[in-house]
């Protein structure tokens, strides 16, 4: 494989120990290097200096490549393959030809019902989905992954090339701040305001936990390949539902069903039970959306979001120890390490994938506007002025 950095990336030596950083507006690594690695890292910051200065068409040296070849697991790298083929352009027009996404919504918010989300929600799924257009370049990321004689397609060079665009793209990159900006002006309104929305988010952080099993246990038997590294998983997800009823618990609701479910967690997880049911790569790329967000790092933001409420204290405790298990059990890399053991995709697998992949993102696009409007709703868990 060819190692390739996003244009987003950057670097820059930490003086005065040998240690360097490389970063992108989603992630930071530092590390420390000596002997052959630290002239391979000179050689890869030399580059991105390149890069920066407009030369971004400059050949990735071999030495760069080796430094970039560390880091492959984070969201920083482009994999391609080392005898690349030009994908064909009949592929690239066949694959591109789903005018609407309106079927698989629909199947989205099936996966949603069989979930157990109710029908007011699922026909919300359905008919958000349908209005959409999709956004992300298919012929890019088929030329970007294709194989000698273009007629098959790597799935990690897919899966490196589609994890940029979930972190590029216009659907969801700025729900964070938009998050931040719902939590600010509904705490505004009081305390009581405030802690009702924070627990809301916590309902729906049980709602994704308690059905992962159901979700993802499909791909045992549809997804052969990966069934070993998905039983796994779910040994190790299994008790974080009862965390979140832990926070939930903290803030006085005694059963998350007092609160309400928000279209857009449903959708998400609709479209992870969809992925599970038959597309390797689009189940990686959800894996990746779930776990590889916010694991890397000591410090969980959801959990200082929560701490910040009301009696959000011992809420964060609980949503605290669910990041530290998911960060020692590594699974921030677990999409990535899903892609390696995909065989090569043919274009119609490879744009299915990219297209669950986006669908969850934009589905998590609504999350904010859900959370609010949530706290313009009647609540029986935490009764307004309560």
């Amino acid at each position: 494989m060819l190692y390739r950095p996003y244009p987003e990336l950057k670097g820059r030596w930490i003086e005065p120990a040998r240690r360097f950083s490389l970063s992108t507006p989603w992630i930071t690594v530092e590390a420390e290097c000596g002997g052959q690695l630290a002239d391979a890292v000179g050689v890869l910051l030399a580059h991105l200096d390149d890069v920066a200065r407009g030369d971004a068409n400059a050949e990735v040296p071999h030495a760069a490549q080796a430094a970039l070849a560390n880091f492959a697991a984070y969201p920083m790298v482009y994999l391609e393959p080392g005898t690349k083929g030009e994908a064909l352009a009949s592929c690239a027009e066949s694959a591109g030809d789903e005018p609407s996404a309106a079927p698989l919504f629909a199947a989205i918010a099936d996966g949603a019902r069989r979930l157990g989300a109710p029908e007011s929600i699922t026909r919300e799924i359905a008919a958000r989905g349908a209005t959409h257009a999709w956004q992300w370049p298919v012929a890019e990321a088929l030329s970007r992954s294709a194989r000698a004689g273009g007629e098959t397609f790597d799935a990690v060079a897919a899966f490196t090339h589609a994890r940029r665009l979930a972190r590029c793209c216009q659907l969801d990159k700025n729900e964070p701040r938009v998050l931040r900006d719902v939590v600010t002006a509904v705490a505004a309104r009081g305390e009581a305001e405030h802690r009702r929305l924070i627990a809301t988010l916590v309902r729906q952080s049980h709602f994704i936990t308690s059905r992962c099993e159901a979700a993802v246990t499909p791909a045992l038997s549809v997804l052969p390949q990966l069934a070993d590294d998905v039983a796994r998983f779910l040994v190790e997800e299994r008790g974080h539902d009862a965390l979140m009823e832990k926070a939930l618990k903290a803030f006085g609701i005694a059963s998350p069903g007092v609160l309400p479910l928000l279209p857009a967690y449903a959708a998400m997880m609709g479209a992870l039970i969809e992925a599970a049911s038959g597309s390797a790569l689009g189940f990686a790329l959800a894996l990746d959306t779930f776990e590889g967000v916010d694991v890397t790092t000591d410090q969980s933001s959801y959990a200082k979001l929560v701490a910040e409420a009301p009696g959000g204290a011992q809420a964060a405790v609980w949503i605290d120890q669910h990041h530290k298990i998911n960060r020692a059990g590594g699974h921030g890399a677990f999409g990535f390490g899903l892609a390696q053991k995909i065989a090569p995709l043919s274009a119609a697998e490879l744009v299915a994938a990219l297209r669950l992949s986006e669908s969850l993102h934009l589905s998590r696009s609504w999350a904010a506007g859900d959370l609010f409007r949530s706290a313009e709703a009647p609540h029986r868990g935490l009764a307004r002025g309560a």
